[in-house]
């Protein structure tokens, strides 16, 4: 009787880091997810590490909604290769359009901004100019 005790907790046990173990695996893949939905990519750095901060909105479309934003550090997977590894670095909430601004520049992304659908990169002047419309 006890060892059938015994044999049930080591496989309580087992299953238990096996459940860990895959939690684990799915959320830094989890981490690492940057949604497609982004209103504006900051970009800064050069060579083979670069810095981007996505924004996005966090609400309906009404001007002063607040925004989201995902801080991204991204390398060569060796160097001088065109294959790219991007790392999360930080998630949060800006309150105002001048937290993003703030956000991108403390996370070295403050060089040029992209936005989905357009070819330019725009420089942070051209682009506060067309953000505060």
């Amino acid at each position: 009787m006890k060892n059938k005790k015994i044999i049930i907790l080591i496989i309580i046990a087992i299953a238990l880091l096996i459940i860990g173990a895959i939690f684990l695996f799915n959320r830094k893949n989890l981490d690492n997810n940057i949604p497609d939905n982004y209103i504006a990519i900051f970009h800064g750095g050069s060579g083979e590490v670069t810095y981007e901060t996505y924004i996005y909105r966090s609400g309906n479309n009404t001007k002063n909604i607040g925004f989201n934003y995902i801080n991204v550090v991204s390398t060569t997977k060796t160097y001088g290769s065109d294959e790219w590894e991007h790392k999360v670095t930080g998630r949060g909430g800006a309150i105002n359009q001048e937290d993003i601004f703030t956000v991108a520049k403390k996370n070295n992304a403050y060089s040029y901004v992209t936005i989905p659908n357009d070819d330019k990169n725009y420089t942070i002047e051209e682009y506060q100019k067309r953000f505060s419309k």
